[in-house]
């Protein structure tokens, strides 16, 4: 197994030098230097660039994000997750056996409305995270935090959604726009208002997904440089273990595969399990907040 490993780190050593090369040509550049260099800057910018791209495709291609993100994102970011909020931070063996399991027993029972609610709130609760537990320039966090509720107030209450649904793509992989209305906005009876909700609800997941897969993994990171696909790899070892790895590495693979054969059926089965990951978002937020004045930094940090 030992070995294995050892070439899995070969086969991403020339990742690694294409990413160093990119990173020097970007660097030569004095605005991409004046972004780049420093944390505080690279952060924000960075989720704001990936919010544009969330924003028009959630105008005009919402169901795309909808199915597209959970299949090729869901289980990167549900590793992150379980990284900066139970392995990573101090907590003793109790606390996370309590967090993890609270999270699963509230998602196993609870109905199917505070579901609903939790599903829209969890990709806000994602943004709170960065902001109050990992990012250390918090008036700029603030400010990107802002943009993003901004954003996505304009999609529920302006007629944006309906235009993309006029113009733009209705179905995505099988899901029409209207079946997701009626899964995501079943109490709204105006059509321009439950597509604003569904456009806002595939915007905020994107920047839910960003947050976790970039944002937090950026601010964890001790200096102002970012890890290597290597280093990556060797804290991912590190923390999830050979067998835990080897199965993180294993679901990465088949959730995408599995959702090139049956896409809506893979869907709707990984966001039924992933559910238990917004109470545990919530969990971890408030051990935060219990434990705020009691340390001169986050646990998490």
């Amino acid at each position: 197994m030992a070995t294995s490993l050892s070439s899995a780190e070969e086969w991403l050593r020339p990742l690694d030098r294409a990413r160093t090369a990119l990173f020097v040509r970007a660097l030569s550049l004095a605005p991409l230097r004046a972004v780049l260099v420093e944390k505080r800057r690279r952060v924000p910018a960075m989720l704001l660039i990936h919010a544009g791209a969330a924003f028009v495709l959630s105008v005009f291609a919402p169901t795309l994000l909808l199915v597209v993100g959970p299949l090729l994102l869901g289980v990167p970011h549900l590793l992150a997750d379980l990284r900066y909020l139970v392995l990573r931070p101090r907590l003793s063996t109790v606390a996370r056996a309590v967090l993890f399991v609270g999270a699963l027993l509230a998602a196993w029972a609870a109905p199917s409305a505070l579901r609903l609610a939790m599903a829209h709130a969890h990709n806000v609760v994602a943004i709170a995270i960065w902001v109050l537990m990992f990012c250390k320039a918090r008036g700029r966090a603030f400010a990107v935090a802002a943009a993003f509720a901004g954003a996505a107030a304009l999609l529920v209450f302006s007629p944006l959604a309906w235009f993309g649904f006029k113009h733009g793509l209705v179905q995505s992989f099988g899901l029409h726009v209207f079946v997701a209305a009626d899964q995501l906005a079943p109490f709204v009876h105006s059509a321009p208002f439950a597509l604003g909700i569904v456009a806002s609800f595939a915007f905020l997941q994107s920047i839910h997904y960003a947050v976790w897969l970039h944002a937090i993994p950026q601010e964890a990171t001790r200096g102002e440089g970012t890890l290597s696909f290597r280093m990556s790899f060797r804290a991912l070892r590190s923390e999830l273990g050979t067998s835990g790895l080897a199965l993180a590495a294993l679901l990465v693979i088949l959730v995408p595969l599995c959702g090139l054969v049956a896409p809506l059926r893979t869907q709707s089965v990984y966001l039924s399990l992933a559910s238990f990951h917004g109470y545990l978002e919530l969990g971890a937020l408030a051990l935060w907040w219990l434990g705020r004045k009691g340390s001169a930094s986050s646990p998490c940090c």
